[in-house]
């Protein structure tokens, strides 16, 4: 004898190519549900015969009425940012779930599974050229059950909207800073980093802040410094005879951490050199100085990014963009101890 399987909202999230948290909130006139979305949903759930369980729909509510959706964030690369993400999803009331790519056997299994435990928006996190290879299939994965923002512009065919930082704007913030503390000769050392278009932009930067912008009183020379990946010294020993040869009275680095090498090289930070770094921190190191620069705000990243995804899941937004947007945060400049003003 055949008998027939009571129709869940597993069973209508799946015709209606939706999750199970918004087929709920369709069915119960909830917020943040597109209009064409609840519609698409009611009438699935009218055609299968589904019904809301009042009592287990109670009982759901009161278990997650501080966080009525998840949120997951996938790091694809090495980098992993859990904090500033975990920050971020309270202060915007979601609940949020890190995980690793190599969580997973493959991108097909990672979208079934969290599918299946309700995920509604994705961050796609990380940075450098470094492509996990469980990514090398990664049109396997069903984007189009979710809502996506980016934060790292690896991966291009993935067409989602990215927020960024500006690698061309950290630098000429940089400049100007450092030339308005009246230093008289200035030296700038870039390096080679793992995303080439950054590179370009900042060298963009210092190019067209020399030619337009520099004071005729103030002299300038740069360099791309190579690294020493077996000491993992970011300035190389050529470099560093250059900088001392040249005799600047400002330095400006490409990263805040080559104030450790400047400082054992003898540099006299800020009595005599004045340091400002394009990529800065606002951590404090016991037994050196507050570094000023550009803060790379990895908070301002993540809290940008989950605006951008509340208001895609609230339109029923999935998979990719026809014509991704790029938002891009602006530079916040940190007051250090090492731009000494003349």
């Amino acid at each position: 004898m055949e008998t027939s399987r009571k129709t869940t909202i597993d069973d209508v999230a799946l015709k209606a190519g939706v999750s199970t948290f918004t087929v709920s909130q369709a069915l119960r006139g909830r917020a943040g549900v597109a209009a064409a979305t609840r519609e698409r949903v009611q009438t699935v759930a009218k055609q299968m015969g589904y019904q809301v369980n009042s009592a287990a729909s109670l009982m759901a509510q009161r278990k997650t009425q501080k966080n009525q959706r998840r949120l997951l964030i996938g790091h694809l690369f090495e980098n992993h940012f859990e904090s500033p993400f975990r920050a971020g999803c309270d202060a915007h009331g979601w609940e949020g779930k890190d995980f690793c790519v190599s969580d997973f056997s493959s991108p097909a299994v990672a979208s079934r599974i969290l599918w299946q435990q309700g995920v509604d928006g994705l961050i796609i996190a990380g940075g450098g050229a470094f492509v996990h290879p469980f990514w090398k299939s990664v049109m396997e994965f069903r984007w189009d059950r979710f809502s996506v923002v980016k934060i790292a512009r690896a991966l291009p065919e993935l067409r989602f909207n990215l927020v960024r930082h500006s690698a061309f704007d950290y630098m000429m913030m940089t400049l100007r800073k450092t030339v308005a503390s009246g230093c008289r000769r200035m030296a700038i050392v870039l390096l080679e980093s793992r995303s080439e278009s950054d590179d370009l932009e900042r060298l963009g930067a210092l190019l067209a802040f020399k030619e337009k912008m520099l004071p005729p009183a103030v002299h300038c020379e740069w360099r791309i410094s190579g690294s020493t990946p077996i000491t993992n010294r970011l300035l190389d020993a050529a470099t560093l005879l250059w900088l001392k040869e040249y005799s600047p009275d400002a330095i400006v680095v490409y990263h805040w951490s080559m104030l450790y090498q400047l400082i054992e090289e003898g540099f006299g930070i800020p009595e005599t050199t004045s340091i400002t770094a394009v990529l800065n921190t606002t951590e404090h190191y016991e037994g050196l100085p507050v570094i000023s620069g550009c803060d790379l705000s990895i908070s301002s990243l993540y809290n940008r990014a989950l605006e951008i995804l509340e208001g895609q899941i609230g339109r029923g937004e999935r998979g990719f963009v026809n014509h991704p947007a790029e938002y891009i945060i602006e530079p916040e400049w940190v007051e250090g101890e090492t731009l000494r003003t003349r």
